[in-house]
C-alpha cells in the first residue's frame, strides 16, 4: 500500500503481486483518519493477459462502472465511456 498527499488530499493506493493497481482511495487531508471521500477499484479479468484491465468502478456519490472491452488481439476497443479510436471503422 502506498500513500502520497496532492492538492489537499490524501490518495492511497494497493497493488497485486504483478504491480497491477487495483484499489485507490481519496481522503481529505487531516491531521487524523479521515472519511473517504472516493474509491476506485480496478479489475483485471481475462485469462490471457492477467494484467489486461477489463473495469473501473468508482465509488463516491454512488457506484459506477465502466468496463473495458477489448479486440481478438488485445487492442481496447471502448473504456466504457468512449469507444476507441479505430474501433468503428477498423482504422
Amino acid at each position: 500500500m502506498g500513500g502520497y498527499i496532492n492538492g489537499g488530499v490524501i490518495i492511497e493506493r494497493t497493488h497485486d503481486r504483478g504491480g497491477n493497481i487495483l484499489t485507490k482511495k481519496r481522503y481529505a487531508y487531516t491531521t487524523g483518519s479521515g472519511t473517504v471521500q472516493e474509491t476506485v477499484t480496478y479489475t483485471y479479468g481475462y485469462a490471457d493477459w492477467k494484467d489486461q484491465l477489463t473495469s473501473i468502478s468508482v465509488t463516491a456519490d454512488g457506484v459506477t462502472t465502466k468496463a473495458i472491452t477489448y479486440d481478438a488481439v488485445g487492442n481496447p476497443t471502448n473504456d466504457g465511456t468512449w469507444p476507441t479510436p479505430g474501433s468503428t471503422n477498423g482504422s
